[in-house]
């Protein structure tokens, strides 16, 4: 069996105890400040485990462009923190390169008052545009599984 035969897909239908949030418009920011794309913000009913998914695709407009970060944030914690350094194949829509896909996932321990999570993402070092869309987050709680 070949390695490209190999994958598969899950769905999963959320319930009324799961959450989401997403943004699938375009937004750029050409600044070293972090700045926040997706905002899911809920109260479980109960002290639960969850556990939050966060996607995004991104990109830097620029050739040989400024290196970029990209986040999950719950309140002042940074999750799934990631820096993609750029090179000839940056995904840069003048360079008819695809688009970089960020995921990750964490386990949350949540007590019943207000959680707020979000996606974000800055330049790292410079003032080259980074663009985003599609960003996602979910929050399944466990115990329905």
């Amino acid at each position: 069996m070949s390695a490209e035969s190999n994958w598969g897909i899950v769905a999963i239908k959320l319930t009324a105890n799961d959450q989401f949030a997403a943004s699938d418009t375009e937004s750029t920011n050409a600044t070293t400040d972090f700045v926040t794309k997706t905002t899911l913000t809920f109260t479980p009913g109960l002290l639960a485990d969850y556990l939050v998914f966060a996607s995004a695709d991104l990109y830097n407009n620029d050739d040989f462009g400024d290196a970029w970060q990209v986040k999950l944030n719950n309140i002042v914690t940074a999750y799934g923190l990631h820096t993609i350094a750029n090179d000839p194949d940056d995904g840069a829509p003048a360079d008819g390169g695809g688009k970089y896909n960020w995921q990750t996932m964490e386990l949350f321990n949540l007590s019943a008052v207000s959680q707020t999570f979000n996606i974000q993402y800055r330049n790292n070092v410079g003032t080259d545009v980074i663009g985003i869309e599609n960003s996602r987050i979910c929050a399944l709680l466990l115990s329905d599984f």
